[in-house]
């Protein structure tokens, strides 16, 4: 059984990975972003002291390495959120069999394959599977008193997402013997990379990746109106059943795995301002093994039955999203954008707009944005002040202007005085229907 398991979840993930290199395409996401900022970055210039970068560095370097090695290509770009989404699928298979058993272990796996967030956004470079991948290993090498190491995998994790850092409880709960030591070199590794990052980087670093995401992110939580519960009250109903179960049987352990990706979600969602689904990401696994454990120890057939009648039907609520994820049809409009941008630029115009059109542009085109907003995501000019972002503007004359109008609100003109420049400086273009709707302004002669 111990060899068929782990062959079968490897052919699943082969059979897997071939199958979405088809479906690889440009998506409304802030994938398009990073994209271009490490192709920024391997240009020769630093983030947070020459260009914003709202994120610890190590998903930069991650792309910024790829782009040495293989060129700034679309493709291979596409292809790292395929790889470490894969990497994930295997190592919930390989963390849940060191916490429990064979059997849980493989239907954690295929409960997380088919959740309907990563059926959503395995495919797209947030940066996610990155961080989750380093915090499955640093699991599984714990589990196997590797202590060093899995510090090393988990601070690894934290500096690539810092929405890693709960997931530290999890060491606490598996061995409590193993966890000081854990927590030493941790932290002590933590703290050592952290002082590298500010004498390269200086004050910019606490302020672009600590203080923005306080200023901008932090307070005044609506947990109820949340891209969270489309995805995760399946998810929840089911780890929910997992803790009484596990109080039914007794089982602490159970219990407690069960709880933290609950307890994470929980905290998160009563923090964060705009809760995107994606930082909820890293607890997937967790409620996946979890519910693998569920379904095995319940031995009960109508219990089983209800389990993936619930994943199932959670991806029939959620098709829409998955197919404007996974459709490359859905990505006519990046496409007709682009080209018609490039036929009317040369070397030296500029282009400026909605962050994932016009990072991808940039990024595919070799089309520069000004750098000071390489990041030219709104909370991000509001962080700096829209007057800093309309000076850039007038500074700069970016040849083209995207502006996006998506659920009934537009993404810059919210804001009167961006709106008022763009308006008084730009014509109306071309405009595409679709999700969202674009609108491209050229500027006067």
């Amino acid at each position: 059984m111990k060899i068929q398991c782990k062959h079968t979840i490897i052919a699943i993930a082969l059979i897997s990975a071939v199958v979405r290199i088809f479906l690889l395409h440009p998506t409304f996401s802030d994938e398009n972003f990073y994209f271009n900022a490490a192709k920024v970055f391997i240009s020769g210039n630093l983030p947070y002291k020459d260009f914003f970068f709202a994120h610890p560095p190590l998903q930069l370097l991650l792309f910024g390495g790829v782009f040495e090695i293989f060129g700034t290509s679309f493709l291979f770009a596409k292809l790292v959120p395929l790889v470490f989404s894969t990497m994930s699928f295997v190592l919930v298979f390989f963390v849940g069999r060191s916490i429990f058993d064979e059997k849980s272990a493989f239907v954690a796996a295929i409960s997380f394959l088919m959740f309907p967030a990563f059926l959503s956004f395995s495919l797209i470079g947030y940066g996610i599977f990155f961080a989750m991948a380093l915090l499955l290993l640093s699991v599984l090498f714990y589990k196997k008193g590797r202590i060093l190491l899995a510090s090393a995998f988990f601070v690894a994790a934290f500096y690539a997402r810092y929405f890693a850092a709960p997931f530290f409880l999890i060491f606490l709960i598996l061995d409590k013997k193993k966890f000081k030591r854990f927590f030493i070199f941790s932290a002590t590794l933590a703290i050592l990379l952290f002082g590298i990052f500010y004498l390269v980087f200086g004050f910019d670093y606490i302020n672009d990746t600590v203080l923005f995401h306080i200023s901008s992110k932090v307070g005044n939580p609506d947990p109820l109106n949340s891209q969270y519960w489309e995805f995760n009250f399946p998810v929840v109903l089911l780890a929910a059943v997992a803790i009484c179960y596990g109080f039914y049987k007794k089982e602490k352990l159970f219990v407690l795995l069960a709880a933290l990706p609950l307890a994470v979600d929980v905290l998160l969602l009563f923090t964060l301002r705009i809760p995107f689904y994606h930082y909820f990401m890293l607890s997937l696994p967790f409620y996946a093994i979890s519910i693998g454990k569920l379904f095995v120890q319940s031995n009960d057939k109508i219990l089983r039955i209800l389990i993936f009648g619930i994943i199932f039907f959670a991806v029939y609520n959620n098709i829409t999203t998955i197919d404007y994820y996974l459709n490359p049809f859905h990505a006519n409009n990046y496409f007709q954008i682009s080209d018609f941008v490039a036929k009317n630029t040369n070397i030296t115009d500029k282009i400026m707009g909605e962050p994932s059109i016009a990072s991808y542009i940039s990024f595919t085109s070799n089309i520069s944005m000004p750098l000071q907003y390489t990041d030219s995501f709104v909370q991000h000019i509001l962080y700096e002040s829209p007057s800093d972002f309309v000076s850039v503007l007038q500074k700069e004359k970016p040849k083209f202007f995207i502006e996006s109008h998506y659920q009934n609100s537009y993404y810059y003109f919210g804001i009167p005085e961006i709106r008022e420049f763009v308006l008084s400086h730009y014509v109306g273009v071309l405009n595409v229907t679709g999700i969202p709707n674009y609108y491209v302004y050229q500027l006067k002669s």
